[in-house]
């Protein structure tokens, strides 16, 4: 485990650096109403613990529990799913020339006219369990590239929901690489990363995660510390923007990464995006080489401290914490796999103690 204390924080990343850039909007009312036309749409627990608190040696310990987020496992059923319905909103919009409300979304008249949208998306997992979650809702055709290294019992799940699956290279940047070659022709892309050239809809993506930063500033006070694992950055900017407009400068917020694929601590130390270099790593849905850059302007602004962790580390944090009835997956419980590292130098630099009360997010069940 390696602390990297921030240098650009409260300040970012310049202005005169070349990259993809957007703004993010924190507000997640809006999200919320137009997540409401999914049936199985509902807020996910906070957990108070207690005991693991006691072990660790901090005042408290909460996590917010995104395992059973809309039945799909994972926090990222907020973003694709309300991506599609945007889309899905603004082509409605466009050939009924009038304003179509979150209500009318899943009415057979809106079907009827957006039947033809064709939604399309790569993953290594989750994200394109929510993008065809929602194409399914809303009634309109989704495809799921996949590369050879996911497993086939996840493209049957896609399938069984009523999406394509096209097999694409062996590693996911070449899967996200043909579809956006096939998105050029055939449909909508709709990514959770960000690059030149492409801002929307991933920044929708985004602040679909919104939901889950606002449930939680709802349901607790300011915490001492936040710990926000990341791949390319798309759930730990949303939640770091979303919370910080909440409740100010005072959180520490550290950003947990894989020590393989620190594309974001990377890109923090050169001043801008780059890819990072690696070996593949068992925190399959952080393994990510290149950040997105929306992501890292705000990471780069919002974060106090970026934390890597080794695959070994994470296995290690897994099995205390199915003991403890918490299961999840290396990826799922990086941020709290840092957390249970920490050592006696580790809590020093962090500044952690009996009295620090620590938030984390647990972001998908076990694989």
């Amino acid at each position: 485990m390696k602390i990297y204390d921030n240098p650009l924080r409260g300040s970012g990343i310049g202005a005169d650096v070349p990259m993809a850039r957007g703004v993010l909007r924190t507000v997640a009312r809006p999200v919320r109403t137009m997540l409401a036309a999914c049936p199985v749409h509902a807020e996910t627990p906070l957990l108070d613990q207690t005991d693991l608190s006691g072990m660790l040696g901090i005042g408290a310990l909460r996590i917010k529990d995104e395992r059973q987020r809309m039945g799909l496992g994972s926090f990222k059923a907020l973003g694709g799913a309300y991506a599609v319905a945007c889309a899905v909103k603004a082509r409605a919009e466009a050939l009924l020339g009038r304003a179509v409300y979150a209500e009318e979304l899943t009415s057979d008249n809106v079907k009827a006219v957006v039947g033809n949208l064709h939604v399309i998306c790569a993953s290594a997992g989750n994200h394109g369990l929510s993008v065809a979650a929602g194409a399914r809702v809303f009634g309109v055709k989704a495809s799921i590239y996949l590369s050879g290294s996911v497993p086939e019992a996840f493209a049957e799940r896609l399938r069984g929901i009523g999406a394509t699956v096209v097999r694409a290279g062996e590693i996911y940047e070449e899967s996200m690489a043909a579809a956006e070659a096939a998105s050029r022709d055939e449909g909508m892309l709709i990514s959770d990363s960000t690059w030149p050239g492409y801002v929307d809809p991933a920044l929708v993506v985004l602040e679909g995660y919104t939901v889950l930063a606002a449930e939680i500033a709802e349901a607790m006070d300011p915490p001492s510390h936040i710990f926000l694992q990341a791949g390319v950055g798309g759930m730990a900017s949303a939640v770091a923007a979303t919370l910080r407009d909440a409740w100010g400068a005072g959180p520490k917020i550290v950003v947990v990464e894989p020590d393989a694929a620190a594309c974001l601590l990377d890109g923090v130390k050169a001043g801008g995006p780059v890819t990072a270099v690696g070996p593949v790593s068992n925190m399959g849905r952080l393994d990510c080489k290149d950040p997105s850059h929306v992501a890292l302007e705000y990471l780069a602004r919002e974060a106090d401290a970026f934390v890597t962790i080794s695959d070994v580390e994470a296995d290690a944090a897994v099995a205390r914490l199915a003991e403890a009835g918490l299961e999840s997956s290396p990826s799922g419980a990086a941020g709290l796999a840092a957390l249970m590292t920490c050592g006696e130098a580790e809590r020093a630099a962090l500044g952690l103690s009996a009295e620090s009360c620590v938030l984390t997010v647990m972001s998908e069940g076990a694989v």
